[in-house]
């Protein structure tokens, strides 16, 4: 390249160590993101955490809440393209006020006298027969 623009060079000297090895710090970071990638454990087909960061899911919202925002977030990533730096980050960000509304609009949790069955479900229906 200094060939090719020998006066170009002269008026504003060559370009810095740093900028000639730009590349190599991208290839470095690249790499930095594989390796953090590998400790990553898939928990769905799309859905890729930590076994740290399910672990503070799980203590935080339960395994039953957990493997709902799992799975709300791999439908979401699988139907729609979504990309994320971080899943993790997506769950506290959207996915947790996602799945806390679809338990709101199921309706609140009741137990079937007759069977001890726990349901979600506004209408006091079990399916042994008790409430019809």
């Amino acid at each position: 390249m200094y060939e090719r623009f020998p006066d170009l060079f002269e008026a504003f000297g060559k370009p810095s160590a740093s900028l000639r090895e730009g590349s190599k710090v991208k290839a470095r970071d690249k790499e930095k993101e594989k390796v953090k990638e590998q400790e990553k454990e898939p928990y769905g087909e799309y859905v890729r955490l930590t076994k740290d960061e399910h672990r503070k899911l799980t203590e935080r919202y339960g395994a039953a809440s957990v493997k709902k925002m799992i799975d709300k977030l791999n439908n979401a990533i699988g139907s729609k393209g979504y990309k994320y730096k971080s899943h993790y980050r997506a769950i506290l960000n959207w996915v947790v006020e996602a799945v806390g509304a679809q338990e709101v609009r199921a309706g609140p949790e009741w137990k079937c006298p007759e069977c001890g069955a726990v349901h979600h479900s506004t209408y006091k229906v079990c399916e042994c027969g008790w409430g019809r």
